[in-house]
């Protein structure tokens, strides 16, 4: 008996949040008698909508005969997800006794914020691109409506976890609206104690509210990563060398200067090290480059003596790795090491860019 079902409302007749629309039905009687006092009740198990009058009454269906009847008022959650598909339940009962039972859905269009990258401006500071202890930092932040319905009237706020003494600024943390498919930003400045440890982990979890509708993300940030790129030479930090001093060399992947292990004899070694006290368990990154006799002439890398990686040949070209570090006092050595006989290559290692964990 029933053909399928529409939806109507003050507007467009497609169903969105927060919408009160009426559900009609399409009835088709296909029988040789006139279907009389049809009682159609109306259900689902869906939290998201709310059947105000669950009950209609249809006095005749004519035989062989059809239309379009009553309608049933249904709310539409403000909060529903967008492209919910709702399924409701018809039971229909003749006069006769005669029953039908029949499930349809529709599907409900919503809002949908993502969100995209965060930018960063430190002009204000020491304009490096990067944040660090003791500057006042502009974020942007770019979201988007990839929902199937405006966003209106969209505020926000950010927590910052990880870091104890710094100041939130709202500078654009409203936006009117966000049309489907379109985006706009978010704007805040974050001034951060210089007080706040080298390498500190931080968690800035921006969130946007519109409606009933709530959107969050988090973004990670390092204050004031250690990096040592050599460009100083060796003199900015406590380096010890054995087996020969490692010396300023250019050449390095991005085009400035690198670490270059000195020329060595057979069945020796060399390698500079450094003792950091690592306060949260971290990683540590670094590139590297080595020209050597493959298997035998090898570049290795070690936390407390402890083996993470080795590579010898002369295909190795620049490359990033990374290992993790755990809390406390760590050793990091970084060696080339000959065998007995043989040199191809170069016969060197080059290591450049290493990011400590927060020290």
């Amino acid at each position: 008996m029933l053909d399928s079902i529409s939806l109507s409302d003050n507007n467009d007749s497609i169903p969105q949040y927060g919408e009160l629309v009426q559900l009609s039905m399409n009835v088709n009687n296909i029988g040789s008698e006139s279907a009389n006092n049809v009682t159609v009740t109306l259900s689902t198990a869906d939290s998201n909508i709310s059947i105000i009058n669950p009950v209609l009454n249809i006095s005749t269906v004519d035989a062989n005969g059809s239309g379009l009847f009553g309608s049933f008022p249904i709310q539409i959650s403000s909060s529903i997800p967008d492209q919910h598909e709702v399924f409701v339940n018809v039971h229909m009962q003749e006069e006769s006794g005669a029953t039908f039972e029949f499930e349809r859905s529709f599907v409900v269009n919503a809002p949908h914020i993502s969100w995209g990258t965060i930018e960063i401006d430190d002009t204000d500071g020491n304009n490096n691109g990067r944040v660090d202890a003791g500057e006042s930092i502009v974020f942007t932040l770019n979201l988007s409506n990839t929902g199937h319905a405006v966003a209106s009237d969209i505020s926000s706020t950010i927590l910052v976890n990880g870091a104890e003494h710094y100041y939130v600024e709202p500078v654009l943390p409203t936006i009117g609206s966000i049309q489907v498919g379109q985006q706009d930003i978010l704007i805040y400045r974050v001034s951060f104690s210089s007080q706040i440890p080298t390498g500190t982990q931080v968690q800035l979890t921006a969130m946007a509210f519109h409606g009933d509708y709530l959107s969050t993300n988090s973004y990670n940030l390092t204050l004031g990563m250690e990096i040592e790129n050599f460009e100083s030479g060796f003199s900015n930090m406590p380096w010890n060398f054995q087996g020969g001093t490692w010396t300023e060399s250019p050449g390095s992947f991005n085009g400035s200067t690198a670490a270059k292990s000195p020329a060595i004899n057979h069945g020796t070694n060399t390698s500079m090290n450094i003792t950091k006290n690592i306060q949260t368990s971290g990683s540590i990154s670094f590139w590297k480059k080595v020209s050597s006799e493959a298997t035998y002439d090898v570049l290795s890398f070690h936390i407390n003596g402890l083996l993470m990686g080795q590579w010898s040949g002369t295909t190795d070209n620049w490359s990033q790795v990374s290992y993790p570090v755990q809390a406390g006092l760590n050793l990091f050595t970084w060696k080339y090491t000959k065998d007995g006989g043989g040199s191809v290559g170069s016969d060197c290692a080059w290591i450049d860019d290493i990011i400590f964990p927060s020290t």
